[in-house]
């Protein structure tokens, strides 16, 4: 049964994107832009950092596991053995005069399981708004972008997803010897303000362990130091009641898995040395591999397409920062970005299965969840 974790931030939070930034280079251009959402690492790590401080673990002298054995260490103390956590969800609550509603997390921010499973099905026929996902069916060739009525159009889609609201600030860094302020380095900081719509980043977990009794506590999260508090709750529910959102029945063999959080690789699906720029010949390889990370069968049974939110035209690199079990910076990981779109042709208990374990390498914790849903 899922264990669900939220963090509700007390005020404005800032996640980092992959590279660093701060207010150490000159001009007024140098700052920094929240995501939009919290990396796996930074909700696990939060985790983690619970386990180390109530003297659960040592991630220093973590057994085996490699780089990532320092975090494994810390989370499988605090939650149990064969602990999975899956991320890219939130809690609203009172949003538009609205109860509580768990959402997932899009390239367009944040949505709805029922507007999801609508919007994509009707995107992957053709009948949406936005691009038509390709497949290899040529009597959809001709389908125009937003043919068709009564369905969900890309901006209606915007229009009932959650943005989180975004606050600038401004400032000029201090030389820290002398307390004084370093001329011309301005840098500029975008935070997100979840807590004005009631926003809280969420976590599930398939182990309970100790979680229990952290809930409740007050936690850093995030850059700059900022604060929120842990909610837990025992759902009852299992995995797949909240990442399949639409199962189709028994029969159902068309389906889109869409990433809600970003999925890491270890490797390049393509030959070293190929730009990672993602043409449709690349982006169908990309698929294929992370499928096959999971699902031990000829991928060419399954993928049919994959698409790229329009906002990454190409692949970046993840530096997940330090290990303090290996006492070295952790190796570079190729980053597939949350919104990325696979239609494949699958039975239920496959997609079962790909739900379940995630998509890409650590999906443990965190990274590579998905949500599925049936379009015939």
């Amino acid at each position: 049964m899922v264990v669900r974790i939220e963090f509700a931030p007390h005020g404005l939070v800032a996640f980092r994107k992959p590279s660093g930034f701060g207010g150490f280079a000159h001009g007024p251009g140098t700052g920094g832009e929240s995501l939009d959402y919290p990396l796996p690492s930074t909700l696990a790590g939060v985790l983690a950092g619970i386990a180390y401080s109530r003297g659960l673990c040592n991630p220093s002298v973590a057994d085996g596991g490699g780089e990532w054995s320092d975090t494994r260490e810390c989370l499988g103390k605090l939650l149990g053995k064969d602990f999975h956590l899956y991320s890219g969800l939130a809690v609203i609550r009172g949003y538009n005069d609205g109860g509580e509603t768990l959402l997932y997390y899009t390239q367009h921010g944040y949505a709805s399981g029922e507007l999801i499973a609508e919007y994509y099905r009707l995107l992957a026929l053709g009948k949406g708004g936005g691009n038509k996902i390709e497949n290899n069916n040529e009597s959809d060739s001709n389908i125009k972008e937003g043919q068709g009525s009564g369905c969900v159009k890309e901006e209606e889609f915007k229009r009932n997803s959650v943005r989180i609201p975004r606050l600038e600030y401004t400032g000029i860094a201090l030389n820290r010897a002398s307390k004084t302020v370093l001329e011309e380095h301005l840098y500029t900081t975008v935070f997100l303000d979840p807590g004005s719509i009631g926003l809280s980043f969420t976590l599930l977990s398939n182990k309970a362990g100790k979680l229990l009794d952290v809930n409740g506590e007050t936690v850093k999260i995030g850059g700059e130091g900022k604060t929120a508090t842990l909610k837990v709750e025992d759902t009852g529910k299992s995995v797949h009641e909240y990442l399949i959102l639409n199962s189709g029945g028994e029969n159902c063999r068309e389906w889109i898995l869409l990433l809600i959080s970003p999925a890491l690789l270890d490797a390049p699906p393509w030959s070293e040395g190929e730009a990672v720029v993602l043409d449709e010949q690349h982006a169908k390889t990309l698929g294929k591999f992370l499928l096959s990370q999971i699902v031990q069968n000829n991928m060419n049974e399954y993928v049919k397409s994959i698409t790229i939110p329009k906002t990454e035209p190409s692949l970046t690199i993840l530096y997940p920062g330090w290990s303090m079990a290996s006492n070295k910076p952790r190796k570079p990981y190729l980053f597939v970005p949350p919104g990325t779109l696979l239609k494949i042709e699958a039975e239920k208990k496959v997609i079962e299965e790909l739900v379940a374990s995630g998509l890409g390498v650590h999906t443990d914790l965190g990274w590579g969840t998905i949500v599925a849903t049936c379009i015939g």
